[in-house]
């Protein structure tokens, strides 16, 4: 793996404005879709929620939709639900008049305003109070809302993308969640899959974060070894993306050579429950594991030269570089072993 691997592609919705990939990285066929339903949607006002586990990258694709939509010169404007206490987050959202509480000497603008005209993003709608989610629900039906300590009605026009982990479903079936909200928030849903259902991206995803990390760090990396990319490919992932940019991070930090080894990756990658999963691994992870190490080492024995190690694998030159772009192989990186 290079620094010089392919950069992302382009993603071009409808309208033919484009927004880079990389913010939606992977070529499996979940991925796929939601990079398809992503198309789809960016460039309408249609509300869209964006759902899946912790680290998978849904505020990524927030931007991706914001970056692609006919809004793209106007704010972006997320707001960490969470993070807040439903009294702070009532004011995050919709702001507060004069005098609404002590110490409220002035007015304040809340990030609904600030969203005038673009998109907001909610990220973890899934705990809302049932308050806070009568006025989104108002905001959203009406394009209205108030202050907090006000009664005066001001017009919004902002499209809300709101992200969840939860299982939305149950909640609504709890009485936790409006159903006329959810199915107000839910118009376009797009799930994202967890990485170790999506093996494939790996590789690509390892790539790319490389290739950041080791920019920010100014320490050129050259490659991943093989023992490396099979610990890559078999552990779990239970942090997703951001746990996979996390070790990687990691890996270039303590990457001393230009190559990233085994012992480069975080110490609980190497633990044995992730051995064990790295024995259950797919087939088809696998035989991608077999395929890359069979390449490279063909690659060193014949100095990088390409015809000569797909003649020595049987295969023809075509299906030797396909198979090299399709698995992150740089001929470059390939050198021949030394002699003796």
């Amino acid at each position: 793996m290079a620094s010089a691997v392919d950069q992302p592609p382009i993603l071009s919705h409808a309208c033919g404005a484009e927004f880079p990939a990389e913010l939606i990285l992977g070529r499996s066929p979940g991925i796929r879709e939601v990079q398809f339903r992503v198309r789809q949607v960016a460039a309408t006002h249609t509300n869209v929620l964006v759902r899946g586990e912790a680290g998978t990258g849904k505020e990524l694709v927030a931007e991706a939709i914001h970056a692609g939509s006919l809004l793209a010169h106007r704010p972006l404007v997320k707001v960490h639900c969470e993070a807040l206490s439903e009294e702070s987050l009532d004011r995050e959202l919709f702001g507060h008049a004069e005098g609404a509480f002590a110490g409220a000497l002035s007015g304040h603008v809340g990030r609904v305003e600030e969203a005038e005209g673009g998109t907001i993003l909610l990220d973890e709608i899934g705990g809302f109070s049932l308050a806070l989610q009568v006025k989104l629900l108002h905001l959203l039906q009406e394009g209205e809302f108030e202050r907090v300590g006000s009664n005066r009605p001001r017009k919004a026009n902002v499209r809300v993308i709101a992200t969840t982990r939860r299982d939305l479903e149950a909640v609504v079936e709890s009485g936790s969640f409006r159903q006329d909200l959810y199915y107000q928030v839910s118009v376009f849903p797009i799930t994202l899959p967890p990485l170790r259902q999506r093996r494939e991206d790996i590789l690509l995803l390892a790539q790319h974060f490389v290739r950041k990390h080791s920019q920010n760090m100014g320490k050129p990396i050259e490659t991943i070894d093989a023992a490396a990319t099979n610990m890559l490919l078999g552990y779990d992932w239970p942090g997703n993306v951001r746990q996979l940019d996390s070790a990687i991070e990691y890996a270039v930090l303590l990457c001393r050579n230009g190559v990233i080894h085994s012992q480069n990756l975080p110490p609980a990658m190497a633990a044995p429950e992730a051995q064990a999963v790295a024995a259950l691994g797919s087939l088809k992870a696998r035989v991608a594991i077999l395929e890359r190490d069979m390449i490279i080492e063909a690659l060193q024995l014949c100095g990088g030269n390409v015809r000569a190690a797909a003649e020595r694998l049987g295969i023809t030159p075509r299906i030797a570089r396909y198979k090299m772009k399709k698995l992150g192989i740089d001929c470059r990186q390939s050198p021949p072993q030394p002699a003796g």
